[in-house]
């Protein structure tokens, strides 16, 4: 990718690197996506911050890949912000918000019980949060779908028996104009 080659020697300011890192994660293609998280994990010019930007950019568009990214690449990140509360913090839920099945929620927790969430367990509560909030929400979509617009018809029929005829052919309305 020649734009992340161009930023090792393109004077760049942090808003630059931010600007062009956040357009290049816009990609859906897996492949391009691995490219720059191992670009990121890899350059010695990229700031800091922006190493954790680039993950969860990453994990926007593919919540997977930059779980597993970051499982495989754990010790690096824990020794880059582990003792700095908020940013690892940020970056645990960032790379887990995003997973939405029951097998990626038991993969967090099971990582997270051999590997120390450090500072970043408040981070990592509201990930695993995101997590079963998801799953809820899926298992009640697809089991409520028909429910719901039961639920709909029955409330409309409750509003529709409480309203008076004259409410429904304005007569009343009429009346008090007179």
């Amino acid at each position: 990718m020649k734009t992340l080659k161009m930023l090792e020697t393109y004077p760049r300011s942090m808003q630059e690197y931010s600007l062009i890192l956040s357009s290049l994660c816009k990609t859906k293609k897996p492949r391009q996506q691995l490219y720059i998280l191992r670009y990121s994990r890899h350059c010695d010019n990229m700031p800091r911050s922006l190493k954790k930007r680039t993950v969860c950019y990453v994990a926007k568009r593919n919540p997977t890949l930059a779980w597993s990214f970051f499982k495989q690449h754990y010790n690096y990140y824990f020794a880059l912000y582990g003792e700095a509360q908020f940013s690892f913090g940020g970056l645990l839920e960032c790379v887990t918000a995003g997973l939405t099945t029951q097998q990626q929620y038991n993969d967090v927790r099971a990582f997270f019980a051999k590997n120390s969430a450090g500072t970043g367990e408040a981070g990592l509560k509201r990930g695993l949060e995101s997590i079963s909030g998801s799953i809820q929400h899926d298992q009640n979509s697809a089991s409520g779908t028909e429910n719901r617009s039961e639920d709909t018809d029955e409330i409309l029929q409750k509003f529709v028996k409480g309203i008076d005829e004259s409410e429904i052919t304005g007569e009343e309305i009429e009346n008090k104009k007179e």
